[in-house]
């Protein structure tokens, strides 16, 4: 059944980007997963695929929420390995996607509001 708490939202035209198709799947699996995890059950993940303005020769995928947000103090850490505020988490997901984001020539930047929402970009060279 599909998640009404997802939204996509992409550009008109086709965006074509240099990347590995298996690091970019769980790239954005464990970018959406995690702010599943985040949100109450009235929350919303809203999913964009757009060109940077000063930069249109990059593709940004993005994935916001409006979860409780990254605490202040723990923002520096999250792409450390091992580093997870969940109690079940192994602190590998978002340090083994910046790697995979970085292999393929990208970035992954990862901004906060406490009690508002994260967003992740992952800035991808558009072909």
């Amino acid at each position: 059944m599909p998640d009404s708490r997802v939204t996509i939202q992409a550009a008109d035209s086709a965006l074509k980007v240099s990347a590995d198709r298996n690091a970019l799947k769980q790239i954005l699996i464990n970018l959406i997963q995690n702010s599943l995890d985040a949100i109450p059950p009235e929350g919303k993940v809203m999913i964009r695929a757009f060109l940077e303005n000063s930069r249109p020769h990059r593709l940004i995928i993005e994935v916001s929420d409006n979860g409780g947000g990254i605490p202040t103090e723990d923002l520096p850490r999250i792409f450390e390995p091992f580093y997870s505020s969940k109690a079940s988490g192994s602190g590998l997901g978002l340090a083994i996607c910046k790697q995979l984001a970085e292999q393929m020539d990208g970035q992954l930047v990862i901004t906060s509001q406490e009690n508002r929402g994260t967003t992740a970009r992952l800035k991808l060279k558009k072909v």
